[in-house]
């Protein structure tokens, strides 16, 4: 009697570890493992586009008939921010899963690479046979390209040059995915990383310092290549001159104080001479 009663309770617990560890393993697994496939039909990735919107096409379909989707949810966003999203209920085991077809407006952004990023949540059960509802988590996405037929402006100011061999300017340009980059004395070609500009209007600066520049004049030479190849480029001469030794600052000290010295002593000598001709008369 114990013995069976050991084995229906060991059956038991296995029966129950069957049905709660691969609740775990399959919200944790792909679409495509689970008999999914998932995928964004339009835009292709890289496309290039001149308008003002998208057609945005995605779909979810299955493997197999016997797998059921009762609800699947997405979140659509485009440059990181949530531009739509919904939640559907599936009424047949036989039905599709999921065919959806989103015009979004891309007003307002900047000509350069952008994101559509697609979040999918499926609830769905496996099996005919047995009534167990797991969560799918799929995530894709495309880059594409807006073109508005902008050519990029690179421009150098608030070049500042001073006697400790240091110099400060900042380079802008009007596309934020633009290669920028600079060169002194048309030398090595120098990256400005991304991260690293402000945004200022439909500009983006970057503040650049230099240090241990040599004495005597400089050319400035900054560029920018935009993800269409399309090239700018901005040039100054600035002259760089060398700090006035601390002697001879001294010196220069010194003789002014002399100076000022002699003209106040010639001054007094020149009052008394006036006063004294004026009692003799």
């Amino acid at each position: 009697m114990r013995s069976g009663f050991k084995l229906k309770k060991h059956a038991a617990i296995l029966v129950v570890l069957l049905l709660v560890f691969p609740v775990s393993f399959i919200d944790c697994a792909s679409a495509q493992a689970e008999g999914f496939s998932v995928a964004i039909e339009n835009p292709d990735e890289g496309e290039i586009i001149n308008g003002t919107s998208i057609n945005l096409n995605f779909s979810v379909t299955k493997g197999a008939d016997y797998v059921w989707v009762e609800t699947i949810s997405y979140n659509i966003y485009l440059d990181g921010d949530l531009r739509n999203q919904n939640q559907q209920n599936i009424s047949s085991r036989r039905n599709g899963v999921l065919d959806a077809n989103l015009n979004l407006i891309l007003t307002n952004l900047t000509q350069g690479k952008h994101t559509i990023r697609v979040d999918l949540d499926l609830y769905y059960c496996p099996s005919t046979w047995i009534n167990v509802f797991y969560h799918l988590y799929p995530s894709l996405s495309v880059d594409f390209f807006i073109h508005r037929e902008i050519q990029p402006q690179m421009s150098i100011s608030g070049l500042d040059v001073y006697k400790a061999n240091q110099a400060m300017f900042n380079v802008t340009t009007n596309e934020f995915d633009s290669a920028v980059s600079y060169s002194i004395d048309r030398g090595a070609n120098v990256t400005l990383p991304q991260n690293e500009s402000e945004p200022f209007l439909d500009s983006y600066v970057y503040n650049v310092t230099l240090f241990g520049l040599s004495e005597g004049t400089h050319t400035l030479t900054a560029y920018a290549k935009d993800v269409f190849n399309q090239s700018a480029m901005a040039e100054k001469t600035f002259t760089v001159q060398q700090p006035m030794p601390l002697s001879t600052i001294a010196v220069a000290a010194v003789s002014v104080a002399v100076v000022a010295l002699v003209v106040a002593g010639l001054l007094v000598y020149h009052k008394k001479r006036k006063h004294n001709s004026v009692k003799e008369v």
